[in-house]
């Protein structure tokens, strides 16, 4: 048990975290007594667990260890560690690093079943996790199901999982399964590439869904194929969500004094490729769906999808809240289905879009409505300070859905949109917008009786308002089949009275 052992009062002091050996007491007589001492403290690790002097981490067992600890403290990673996980660990304390990387072959189903997560790097120097595991299955995320109030800041998590199995519709993320009231401040993903199958639900790479979560100078990178049968939500977050679309940042919490801030400022996508194919699906490069604020999202998207109805966007593919600062170059987009909304930002919104800009090539071709444009396919909103760069052609065979079109009280039943900007904005209007026009095309095998109207404009196919709307010279314009209208700025400006 170590040389040092000593009493102190009624307390025996040992130098050894584990061992054995004899104690012998002597009293003022003479007379002694020898009694045989075991040390057992599988926990043990140096420090005291104070953020000043935390408990260290030098080993793979030592990292296993916080699994057990009885102390929630702090504990610091010291070199880089690798190991394999057989059973699912309890995540215990404040984990901190600098320049180390945790290298886990996990052969259970998730690294953490429970526990309060909350990994703290240095700026510039990230704790990392590389992620080895051949497959998941039975609906498991990799890194914990559910957490709440996760913070990572400065560090990064590599996933190298091949192919993952969602049995049954629900939530999933590869990573995380929901995360309620969660903090990420300088965090890397990156995702080799995947094979996913799903019965349907929300489904995210990170997370399948993010309430209340604030993010801040994420970066992520992956390939997925996914095959469903049924319908799905995708993105990076299957759903970005809060109970409004900002949140309060107390300056002074005593007088009541608080700033409204974006959940999210600050994504790059270095490369994200979705190969999709399912029922409904609502797509989008970052989240499927959002119904808060996102600022200063960028990067590089491409996506195959084949489905019924499809929703797709390069940020967002069915948006509620509000985009600012984008900046998205969706390298293509190859929808086939039903009908289809299409944009380099958004596919279908309600919520405003600011001060972005998208270089966008689509090409859909369904069997019943279709809307896209180089930033929004359709909504009710108002973009403005908008740059885009718009290659968008699309095609509808008209065997869908036709007789309900044609049964609509509207002025213009719109068949077919294609716009360098926006398909089909049937509200709101373009403000502030530049458009350099590669093609904008529409196409439809729609003979029938009475008007469905086949749109391609340079900056829209149905817009309600504009102001400013430049559209540069040089590109193609074209509208045929039904009642076809196209032109170098907008195919159908109905004007609010």
């Amino acid at each position: 048990i170590g040389s040092g052992a000593a009493i102190d009062g009624s307390v025996l002091h040992v130098a050894a975290a584990t061992g054995s050996g004899t104690l012998t007491l002597t009293n003022a007589y003479g007379a002694s007594l020898d009694i045989s001492v075991t040390v057992s403290a599988p926990y043990y690790l140096p420090g005291d667990g104070s953020e000043e002097d935390p408990y260290l981490l030098s080993t793979f067992a030592d990292f296993v260890k916080m699994s057990t600890h009885p102390d929630v403290g702090y504990f610091l990673l010291t070199q880089n560690i690798s190991g394999s996980v057989t059973e699912p660990m309890r995540f215990n304390g404040i984990l901190m690093g600098s320049d180390v990387t945790v290298t886990i072959e996990l052969l259970s189903d998730v690294l953490y079943s429970s526990g309060g997560v909350t990994i703290l790097g240095t700026e510039g120097h990230p704790i990392s996790f590389v992620i080895n595991k051949a497959s998941v299955s039975a609906g498991s995320a990799i890194f914990t199901n559910n957490a709440n109030d996760l913070m990572l800041e400065n560090c990064s998590v590599t996933v190298n999982a091949s192919e993952i199995a969602f049995d049954e519709t629900g939530t999933y993320g590869v990573l995380f399964g929901e995360l309620s009231g969660a903090s990420m401040e300088n965090v890397t993903f990156a995702f080799s590439p995947i094979e996913i199958t799903a019965a349907g639900g929300t489904i995210g790479l990170v997370a399948g869904v993010a309430d209340e979560c604030i993010i801040r100078d994420l970066t992520v990178s992956g390939s997925v194929t996914l095959n469903a049968t049924g319908d799905v939500t995708f993105g990076v977050f299957g759903s970005l969500s809060g109970g409004q679309a900002t949140y309060r940042h107390y300056v002074d919490l005593e007088n009541d004094i608080y700033e409204e801030l974006p959940f999210v400022d600050g994504v790059t996508i270095i490369s994200l490729t979705y190969d999709l194919t399912g029922a409904d699906l609502t797509v989008g490069g970052l989240a499927g769906e959002s119904n808060i604020l996102i600022v200063n999202a960028d990067g590089t998207v491409n996506m195959t999808l084949v489905g019924n109805d499809i929703l797709c966007g390069g940020v967002i593919g069915s948006l509620t809240g509000a985009l600012s600062g984008c900046d998205i170059l969706l390298g293509s987009v190859s929808a086939e289905g039903v009908r289809a909304d299409i944009g380099g930002l958004v596919g279908v919104t309600t919520g405003d879009i600011a001060s972005s800009s998208a270089n966008v090539t689509i090409e859909a071709s369904v069997s019943g409505t279709v809307y896209a444009g180089g930033a929004v396919g359709s909504g009710n909103c108002t973009i403005s300070d908008l740059t885009v760069t718009g290659d968008v052609s699309v095609h509808t065979d008209a065997t869908q859905g036709i007789a309900a079109l044609l049964e609509l009280e509207t002025k213009y039943p719109i068949l077919a949109a294609a716009g360098g900007a926006v398909g089909y904005l049937y509200g709101g209007g373009l403000e502030n917008a530049t458009v350099t026009l590669v093609e904008a095309a529409a196409s439809a095998n729609y003979e029938g009786t009475g008007t469905l109207y086949v749109l391609a404009g340079g900056a829209a196919g149905y817009l309600r308002e504009r102001v400013n709307v430049t559209v540069l010279a040089g590109g193609s314009v074209s509208a045929t089949g039904g009642n076809a209208v196209f032109d170098e700025s907008v195919a159908v400006y109905d004007e609010k009275e």
